[in-house]
């Protein structure tokens, strides 16, 4: 029977979640940076030109602290404090900022390492706060351990922040569209991997709904079915809900529907696929909210608005 299942496709688990780059390449090159700063400071000592022996000692604990982190992901295969790793970096240059130059140290170009991590492995969001923090940090830190007087450099002090901004934005930019694309590979590897008749439509419907809610991070995943199985003629509603108190496994619930109800599902044509968004915003032009593909001629059209506005209701 579809219950029977639905419940043992429920208790399967979870897809491990989706990793964009390499922990171990991140710490390696994170201890390269630190060691190629120690060796350059060491061959031209022009700068720091203050504090000399304790920005020494900052740099070599930040190394210290990345060949650790290296050698703990090579034992591990991840990265440790992999979702602070970015901050910690930035609070370790902001350090080294202040030890040296401010806003002219030469430091300043450590930050793009934490932005690319932040962007290539979590996403535009993340990437565009470290961006945004690093700007902001370093421009406050910068000023109040800057030089005064004629050795304040007030072009690199303007100009730092906006480059910092720029590029950052950029990288969270690429990083999240990779990420995004990546992750839409594997979510149709995943359904396609899973439509194979020996599962059953139960266990494949559910796992397919998972993964689908799960991609669009959504609270709950419906699908109707129709004549589910040889005895059964009627209708079948199945529900993917986020999983309650933080767990693994989606909440999956099976009713059988009266025709009157799945009627009012089926009112989109058959040939129609939609993606359908609530326009949030007065500024949304409607066409950024609504997309529609009739997949017998393969080319976008504007049909069955009205019938998903009154669907979205529905829902």
């Amino acid at each position: 029977m579809i219950r029977e299942r639905v419940a043992a496709a429920a208790a399967a688990r979870a897809p491990e979640p989706f990793v964009s780059v390499d922990d171990r390449m991140i710490c390696l090159v994170r201890l390269v940076l630190a060691a190629s700063a120690l060796a350059v400071i060491y061959v031209d000592p022009s700068e720091p030109d203050r504090l000399v022996g304790v920005t020494y000692a900052a740099l070599a604990l930040y190394a210290l602290y990345s060949a650790a982190a290296y050698a703990a992901s090579l034992r591990a295969g991840a990265q440790p404090f992999a979702r602070v790793a970015h901050w910690i970096d930035v609070a370790c240059y902001l350090v080294l900022v202040s030890l040296s130059s401010g806003t002219s140290s030469v430091f300043f170009f450590f930050f793009f390492f934490p932005i690319l991590i932040a962007s290539f492995g979590r996403g535009f969001a993340a990437g565009l706060r470290v961006a945004v923090w690093s700007a902001v940090l370093f421009t406050a830190v910068g000023y109040a351990t800057a030089p005064r007087g004629a050795s304040f450099e007030l072009n690199r002090f303007l100009l730092r922040p906006v480059y910092l901004l720029a590029l950052g934005y950029m990288m969270a930019y690429w990083g999240g569209a990779e990420i995004q694309l990546k992750r839409r590979l594997a979510l149709l590897k995943e359904v396609n991997a899973l439509t194979n008749p020996r599962f059953g439509v139960g266990h494949t419907a559910v796992s397919i709904m998972r993964r689908v809610r799960a991609f669009y991070d959504s609270d709950a995943c419906l699908l109707l079915l129709h004549g589910a199985n040889r005895e059964d003629d009627g209708f079948q509603l199945l529900r993917a809900t986020r999983p309650a108190g933080g767990g693994d496994e989606d909440e999956v619930e099976s009713v059988r529907v009266p025709a009157e109800l799945a009627a009012q599902f089926l009112t989109l044509p058959e040939t129609l696929a939609v993606v359908y968004n609530a326009r949030t915003r007065p500024w949304q032009p409607r066409d950024a909210c609504y997309f529609a593909l009739d997949i017998s001629t393969d080319e976008r059209t504007d049909a069955g608005r009205a019938e998903s506005d009154a669907l979205a209701a529905l829902l």
